[in-house]
C-alpha cells in the first residue's frame, strides 16, 4: 500500500454570510488548503425568515427558493471578494439549518479543520455574544481556527 492511499482526505471547512469577517476567514482558509493541499469547502447556513417553527406553521417555498439563492450567490461573492481561484479544489455547499449544526455536521471527517471570523472586539469582549463560534468550539471534534478581525 502506497502512502498517498493511506492519507486522509484533507479539508479545510469555511462558514460564509455576506460580511467582511466571513471573507477575511475564507482568505485564511484558502490559504491553509493551498498549505496542506487540501479541499476548500464553502459553506453558508440558512434558515428560513421566522425561523423554522414559523415555516412549518406557514411554509413559504418561494421565500425559501429565494433564501436559498441569495446563500449561493453569498458564497460566489465571498469568493470573488477573497481571490479564491481556480488553483484550488472547492465544494460549495448552501445547507438549510442552524449555522453552528451545520458547520460542525460539515466538519466532521479526519483531517478536517473548522474556520471561522468574527469581529476582534467581541472576541475581547466575550464568547458570550458569539453564539456560532461558541457552539463549533464545544462540538467541533476537530480543529477550529477562529480569524479576528477588525470591525466593519
Amino acid at each position: 500500500m502506497s502512502i498517498e492511499s493511506t492519507r486522509c482526505s484533507r479539508r479545510i471547512v469555511v462558514g460564509v454570510h455576506g460580511t467582511h469577517g466571513s471573507v477575511q476567514a475564507l482568505r485564511y482558509a484558502a490559504y491553509e488548503a493551498r498549505q496542506r493541499q487540501a479541499t476548500l469547502t464553502v459553506v453558508n447556513a440558512w434558515i428560513p425568515a421566522g425561523g423554522e417553527g414559523a415555516e412549518r406553521v406557514t411554509p413559504c417555498p418561494e421565500l425559501c427558493s429565494t433564501m436559498r439563492e441569495r446563500a449561493r450567490l453569498d458564497i460566489e461573492e465571498a469568493c470573488r471578494q477573497a481571490k479564491v481561484g481556480d488553483d484550488l479544489a472547492v465544494e460549495k455547499c448552501v445547507v438549510r439549518g442552524s449555522p453552528g449544526e451545520v458547520l460542525t455536521r460539515v466538519a466532521q471527517q479526519e483531517g478536517d479543520m473548522l474556520v471561522l471570523g468574527a469581529p476582534r472586539q467581541r472576541l475581547v469582549g466575550s464568547l458570550r455574544r458569539t453564539r456560532i463560534i461558541k457552539y463549533c468550539l464545544l462540538n467541533c471534534h476537530f480543529p477550529v481556527v477562529v480569524v479576528a478581525v477588525p470591525s466593519d
